[in-house]
């Protein structure tokens, strides 16, 4: 059993300042069971200046179960998640002067430091891990192409393992903003 002080302490910072606010000081020491029970007797909800509607639909949340103490997050739509993607590929695909193997090494970057991020930071839920994790992959991605194409399968180039990162940065940037 807890107070009336402690149940109206464990609503939702915004309800319980109000509700602590409008409690009967007489009445916050009185102990109930249930979070409900507790609203429904610390105060006269019509006296209040969030009125009587205010207090009850919170009361029914309550006796349902449907309360809530923190907000669920608002599930993104897929253009939603798409849109910082297009922010960053487009400009490095649009720009002419620039070679087009380097604006390859720049989507390979980005795609791969992105995706790395992206599982990184589901599998820890840190966001400053996932960051750098993918921007490390994505680095690394780039200077070992460079260095297979040194083997004589390709020709190799710093300015390639550059792009590869720069991509990787990009993208790693764009995730470590949008990622809530």
């Amino acid at each position: 059993m807890k107070t009336i002080k402690q149940h109206l302490s464990e609503l939702k910072p915004e309800h319980a300042k109000l509700a602590l606010e409008n409690a009967n000081e007489s009445m916050v020491k009185r102990k109930y069971e249930k979070k409900e029970d507790a609203l429904i007797v610390a105060f006269s909800w019509r006296r209040t200046p969030q009125g009587a509607d205010f207090w009850s639909d919170i009361y029914d949340q309550l006796e349902k179960g449907t309360y809530q103490k923190t907000q669920q997050p608002v599930k993104k739509s897929f253009f939603r998640r798409l849109l910082p993607w297009l922010f960053v590929l487009l400009p490095a695909l649009s720009f002419t002067q620039i070679q087009p193997d380097k604006v390859k090494h720049f989507v390979a970057g980005a795609v791969i430091g992105g995706t790395t991020q992206y599982l990184t930071y589901k599998a820890t839920g840190n966001k400053n891990t996932a960051f750098f994790v993918g921007l490390g992959v994505s680095t690394l991605a780039g200077v070992a192409k460079e260095l297979y194409d040194k083997q004589g399968h390709g020709t190799p180039s710093v300015k390639d393992a550059v792009w590869t990162s720069l991509g990787g940065v990009s993208s790693c940037v764009t995730l470590r903003i949008t990622i809530k």
